[in-house]
């Protein structure tokens, strides 16, 4: 499971041909819907001590590719150098649930396309020739208006949700320590 990133599972899983679409729940498991229950299951990762540099590995293995902090990693998503000052319960809330609270400009938008694929990212740049979407890892695509089949808002962010199939409570707590500066 933690080979697979969580932006490949969450790709897997809303895949439109049900054959690839139920081998990925049967591969990875169907995410929880009650959010609130895996918070809780995870609040322990908050009272714990982590190790900041194990915290760092985690970061480099799950995060880096659409978060940047104290000048590492890749600025897709919000630059998170800020959750030092975060109550380690809502940091722990915010990576656990990132659709709980999204600001618009996190919205992940999906871009179907004429010729049969289906982009997901967030809008970086419109014009009257083309969507320009942000996908995970910093790469920008732009698809020109003419190709474009349909584009909807996914109501989501971008982030996945379902993390806590890729990092084991103690991983939380390192990932936390290294996050908040500890």
């Amino acid at each position: 499971k933690s080979i697979i990133g969580p932006e490949q599972r969450w790709g897997f899983q809303r895949n439109k041909t049900p054959e690839i679409k139920e081998l990925a729940d049967r591969l990875f498991g169907t995410v929880s819907s009650d959010r609130a229950a895996v918070i809780n299951a995870y609040l322990d990762a908050t009272k714990k001590k982590g190790d900041s540099q194990k915290g760092h590995q985690v970061f480099q293995t799950i995060c880096i590719t659409c978060h940047r902090i104290r000048g590492e990693g890749v600025e897709v998503g919000p630059d998170i150098t800020d959750v030092r000052i975060k109550p380690a319960d809502a940091l722990l809330t915010d990576i656990l649930d990132p659709n709980r609270i999204c600001e618009p400009r996190f919205m992940a938008y999906q871009v179907d396309t004429k010729d049969g694929r289906i982009v997901a990212g967030l809008v970086a740049a419109e014009s009257s020739e083309s969507v320009t979407l942000k996908l995970a890892g910093g790469v920008t695509e732009a698809v020109p208006r003419n190709n474009i089949k349909a584009m909807k808002s996914l109501d989501q962010s971008l982030m996945p949700v379902g993390v806590e199939a890729t990092i084991t409570k103690e991983q939380m707590a390192d990932l936390m320590a290294f996050l908040r500066g500890e």
